[in-house]
Formats: structure tokens, sequence, C-alpha cells
């Protein structure tokens, strides 16, 4: 059940800070092309399931197991959102 928080709520936050459009305005101020892993729902989300799966203590696999999975559900639910 923690396992599957940390993926759904890593994957929701990652789309629900790139629907706010504060990477965008960041790359547009900046000029740049990309600010990775922060204009990618697919990237921030393996980030944060990384890093929340690290801070709440969990081993190697599923560290890996949980960031992977994160961003394969954050590109789902996007894919889902916008059709």
């Amino acid at each position: 059940m923690n396992n599957t928080l940390l993926i759904i709520g890593s994957a929701c936050l990652s789309l629900a800070f790139i629907e706010t459009g504060i990477p965008f305005k960041v790359r547009r101020y900046f000029n740049a092309k990309r600010i990775k892993p922060f204009d990618c729902e697919g990237c921030l989300a393996w980030w944060i399931g990384i890093f929340s799966s690290i801070f709440f203590e969990k081993n190697t696999l599923e560290v890996i197991y949980i960031g992977a999975v994160a961003l394969v559900t954050a590109v789902i639910i996007n894919k889902w959102l916008n059709t």
C-alpha cells in the first residue's frame, strides 16, 4: 500500500507542478530550450519517485521500481487527461 501511494503521489505531484505552468515561465525567462526534469512529466515523476522512496528508506530495487512505475503512471495519466 505504501509503494502504491508513493507511485501515484509522485505521478500526480509531477503532473500538478507541470500544469501550473511554472517550468515554462522559467524556461522562457532564462531563454532556455529545456530545463530537465522540470518540464517533462515523466522525468519529474521519476525523480520525485526516487527521492521520496529514498526518504522513506526503501531498498535499492524498490527505489528503482517506484521511480519507473511513477514515470509510466504519469505518462498514462497525462494521456488520459488530455484526450
